[in-house]
């Protein structure tokens, strides 16, 4: 029964601290897209977010997709 409480306060008291670090988590992921957002080699080139406008945009133009793929800030 005593090991029962002991896991019972130990959970009040971790979930917050993981909750708290998933929200730092989360704020440092977003600062770190906003910023990758913000780089030279995002803003000067107007970018497609959507595959089927790349393709109709390449076809048209008749040149080649350049996809940029990255997982630096995402969870």
């Amino acid at each position: 029964m005593f090991r029962w409480w002991i896991l019972a306060f130990a959970c009040g008291i971790a979930t917050p601290v993981l909750l708290s670090a998933e929200d730092q988590n989360r704020e440092v992921l977003t600062q770190k897209y906003q910023r990758k957002m913000g780089e030279p080699f995002v803003t000067k080139i107007a970018w497609e977010r959507k595959m089927t406008d790349a393709m109709a945009k390449s076809l048209a133009t008749e040149r080649p997709i350049v996809g940029y793929f990255t997982r630096s800030y995402s969870a």
